[in-house]
């Protein structure tokens, strides 16, 4: 698993917290700043299964391929689409959240296209949805698949 974002470490707590003690599966998380990443190493150092990274989020992805990728961080929403859907598993999934429904946002917002909606939810490796998870709060859960004109074995 990779989360890109670590920040205070509610999301590793919540990653960290499906992992069995006696699986391979790992986590890895990273974060700009140094402060926030030492906090959570610190949060986590007694857990062999989870490494957490200083710096751009870029540097995690060669820790890949990974299964599961939590994107928490706002440049790899806007445009790390491509990136992250690259170092999934076939199979593996995605989460963009911190999305504001599009029937609750602003006069100033309402017509204009959302990037980062459009980005996700129609790549064509991933089977994207966007899902509320809370009345004023929702996030895009993405599955890699094939890509549309591979050929099947």
């Amino acid at each position: 698993m990779l989360e890109l974002g670590a920040g205070c470490g509610v999301g590793t707590a919540w990653l960290a917290s499906g992992l069995q003690t006696e699986t391979t599966t790992r986590l890895v998380t990273i974060d700009h700043d140094q402060t926030l990443a030492a906090t959570v190493s610190a949060l986590f150092s007694d857990w062999s299964a989870v490494t957490v990274l200083t710096g751009d989020w870029r540097q995690a992805l060669s820790q890949g391929p990974f299964q599961l990728i939590f994107v928490d961080v706002s440049e790899a929403k806007n445009a790390g689409v491509d990136d992250v859907v690259g170092t999934l598993t076939e199979g593996g999934m995605v989460m963009i959240d911190d999305l504001t429904p599009v029937e609750l946002w602003p006069e100033e917002w309402r017509g204009k296209p959302d990037p980062v909606r459009d980005a996700w939810l129609n790549y064509p490796d991933l089977a994207s949805s966007e899902v509320r998870v809370a009345s004023d709060h929702a996030m895009i859960v993405g599955t890699k698949i094939a890509p549309p004109n591979a050929e099947s074995s």
